[in-house]
């Protein structure tokens, strides 16, 4: 993770930090949301170019992830936690980054297919005070 910015900036370290202020600004937001109503455009807290988001549920095999895929891109299990959904976004059929999701609910919307930019919107139920 990471790397592809590193390629184009020369630093993978800052690559990677950037990553992670946006995956934790995604978090925050769905929490926002889910006390607050709304939604939240993940396109919005993406440092890198995607046109397809993969999201899998909690304990996804490296075999179902790369099924869904397409194509073989990992033999590590990425989620080992009830907590944590596993994104993956692809550009042109490759995959450009993924992320160890654990801000709360997506939705069960989001694991059902893969999703454009424009559909990959998150719609968390609000919670009662």
């Amino acid at each position: 993770m990471g790397s592809w910015v590193g390629l184009a900036t020369g630093s993978a370290v800052s690559a990677t930090k950037q990553e992670t202020a946006a995956k934790t600004s995604l978090e925050e937001a769905v929490k926002r949301a889910a006390a607050q109503g709304g939604e939240v455009h993940i396109r919005d807290y993406t440092p890198f170019e995607w046109d397809l988001l993969h999201v899998f549920p909690p304990y996804s095999t490296p075999d179902q992830i790369n099924a869904r895929l397409g194509y073989h891109w990992t033999d590590r299990h990425l989620s080992s936690d009830e907590g944590t959904s596993i994104l993956v976004f692809t550009r042109q059929g490759r995959v450009v980054g993924h992320w160890s999701y654990t801000g709360g609910s997506l939705g069960q919307s989001l694991y059902e297919q893969p999703m454009s930019p424009e559909e990959a919107v998150v719609k968390p139920a609000v919670k009662p005070n």
